[in-house]
């Protein structure tokens, strides 16, 4: 129903109102079919329903919506974002190129999201795919290897740290040691489980060919959809070296679509653009108190990490180091600990799971983002 309300939709609205009236339609959709199936429940319990590749299409929908808006805006001589004038949309496209583009098998079961541009020069041999294409043999084994080692690593440390670890009875008479051990490798758990789900779906893109980016530096690249740099989370420096290693596509669309169109083309968005675009992820996810709790604390999260790395800027070049090895670690608490809300989902066990855990992560964040407010941004220092 939802690529053929957008399609319908486009084709009869006028283009300044297309992609307001296709995001709200589209997410109300998603929202109801996530209530009526308890997504987040069935997630939480290792199953799959619909709703998984129905959040992929809502993406498609309404970036393809604003793109034919920012069609029109640029008729009227309005200034765009590099972004939108790329993907921009002049006209309407035919319905068998829009229906391939959202259901598209290699990205609509669990992403990752393309822009219907990338999508629509794959599929009509423009761009690098106008180019000899070299082969994707050695580029496709590596990455189902890679896809193969983060399954057989989710099946080995899940059945030592079950996802349902936080709500047993046993969880409250582990000591507190224990119960930190749990809250970093029951999220660890988890995030092996998308690894290898968009590890499979970005070694499908580079079978189909629609992967590749072209040359650069005599090599090949086929960056192109990779949703999730696994050593880049797991060794992040900093929290906003997060949403540029994990979901990444997803990231892009909401940096894209949301955080900077809450601002004119050219100006910065600042921290209330930061915590709306956060809101809208964890609607995308469902209504489960769960998301909410997460997606609105990793605003605060992610703020406090901007100041902490204008704060290393300001300090001597011998001392990033240090910096960055506690920054890192401070990031990876905050995060496996707000990731207990994503993992529990509802209000009540969460809270009692922060509250056993002290609530150390949002004291954290609370002095970081309180010390932000406070402290001015520092000037960086010729030797940093």
């Amino acid at each position: 129903l939802t690529p053929i309300a957008t399609y319908i939709l486009a084709a009869i609205l006028p283009r300044n109102v297309i992609a307001l009236s296709v995001a709200f339609i589209t997410f109300v959709h998603l929202i109801s079919c996530h209530v009526s199936n308890a997504s987040g429940a069935a997630w939480s319990e290792g199953n799959i329903d619909f709703t998984g590749s129905l959040m992929i299409i809502v993406l498609k929908c309404t970036a393809f919506a604003f793109n034919l808006s920012d069609g029109h805006l640029s008729k009227t001589k309005m200034e765009l974002s590099v972004h939108a004038a790329d993907c921009m949309l002049m006209d309407l496209p035919n319905p068998t190129t829009f229906f391939a583009y959202v259901l598209d098998p290699t990205t609509v079961l669990i992403g990752p999201f393309l822009e219907f541009k990338e999508f629509s020069n794959f599929l009509h041999f423009k761009g690098v795919y106008a180019e000899d294409k070299p082969s994707v043999v050695g580029t496709a084994l590596r990455g189902f290897a890679v896809t193969v080692a983060m399954a057989a690593g989710h099946i080995v440390v899940s059945g030592y740290f079950p996802v349902n670890s936080f709500t047993v009875p046993e969880w409250e008479g582990h000591p507190l040691w224990w119960k930190c051990v749990l809250v970093y490798m029951v999220p660890f758990q988890a995030r092996l489980k998308y690894y290898f789900c968009w590890c499979l779906s970005h070694t499908a893109l580079k079978c189909s060919g629609a992967a590749y980016l072209g040359r650069a530096s005599g090599r090949d690249m086929w960056q192109r959809g990779e949703n999730v740099r696994p050593l880049g989370v797991e060794l992040a420096t900093s929290s906003v070296e997060y949403p540029l290693n994990w979901n990444i596509c997803t990231g892009n669309w909401l940096r894209h679509y949301v955080y900077d169109r809450q601002q004119a083309p050219g100006k910065k968005p600042g921290f209330r653009a930061l915590v709306v675009t956060q809101t809208v992820s964890g609607v995308w996810h469902g209504l489960y108190a769960g998301y909410w709790m997460f997606f609105v604390s990793t605003a605060f999260m992610l703020q406090g990490s901007r100041f902490i790395f204008r704060l290393m800027k300001a300090t001597p070049r011998s001392m990033h180091l240090p910096i960055k090895i506690l920054h890192g670690a401070l990031s990876a608490v905050q995060l496996n600990y707000l990731a207990v809300a994503f993992l529990v989902l509802e209000f009540q066990p969460t809270l009692a799971v922060w509250r056993q855990l002290g609530f150390v992560g949002h004291v954290t964040l609370m002095i970081v983002v309180a010390a932000s407010m406070v402290i001015p941004t520092p000037k960086p220092t010729k030797k940093s």
